[in-house]
This record gives C-alpha cells, sequence and structure tokens, in this order.
C-alpha cells in the first residue's frame, strides 16, 4: 500500500509517518490501513482517523478508533479488511496469505 507512505500523524514530537509506523500500537496502524482502503475505493484522500486511549477510563489495551467517512458501508468494509491486513502483517506477513488489495479495493468501491 505505497499510499501510506504520503500519510501523516499529529503527534507530540512532529515526528514523520515512517518513523511513526516504526514504533506505533498496531491499533494506529489499523486506522491507516483503514483510511487508505477508503481513499483507494474513492473515498476523498481527506478523510481522517484517530487512534485515542485512555487507560485511566477505559482499561489497559482499550483504543478508540474513530473514522471520517462519506460512505459507511465503505467505512466498515474498510475497518474489516483492515483489520485482516494488520493481522497478516502481526504474523509474519507471509507471501502465499498476502491479502488481495486490488480485490478488496474493487469490493470497496462496489460496495459504495
Amino acid at each position: 500500500m505505497p499510499g501510506l507512505a504520503r500519510h501523516s500523524c499529529e503527534n507530540d514530537s512532529e515526528i514523520d509517518f515512517t518513523r511513526e509506523m516504526r514504533d506505533t500500537e498496531s491499533v494506529h496502524l489499523l486506522e491507516h490501513v483503514a483510511c487508505e482502503l477508503m481513499a483507494l475505493a474513492g473515498s476523498p484522500r481527506s478523510l481522517k482517523g484517530r487512534t485515542e486511549w485512555d487507560f485511566a477510563r477505559d482499561g489497559w489495551g482499550v483504543f478508540r478508533v474513530t473514522l471520517e467517512f462519506d460512505d459507511d458501508l465503505v467505512a466498515m468494509g474498510a475497518l474489516r479488511e483492515a483489520v485482516r491486513i494488520v493481522e497478516w502483517l502481526l504474523a509474519g506477513g507471509a507471501e502465499s496469505d498476502r491479502p488481495d488489495v486490488e480485490a478488496i479495493v474493487e469490493r470497496l468501491g462496489a460496495a459504495g
């Protein structure tokens, strides 16, 4: 997903997206993958996501992901597929199990 390189993050340290992704929570990566899938399916690239957490309020390991969207079905499908992609990456990213991003984007585009 080469378009991810164009993403940016608001963070306290002002580091670029590539450096941010090297040391971030997997759910934050999930947010960006979902946004990229939506953009590839035709949603505006200006749509944003946000990952937040307050472990004191919600308990350890609870994250809240918010996605702006122009089509709810595309957003839900992108989030579902982003989970699959991030799980694949966390499992080691075996080539034989690589998610077919082109097919995913085609399905998402048809849903919208």
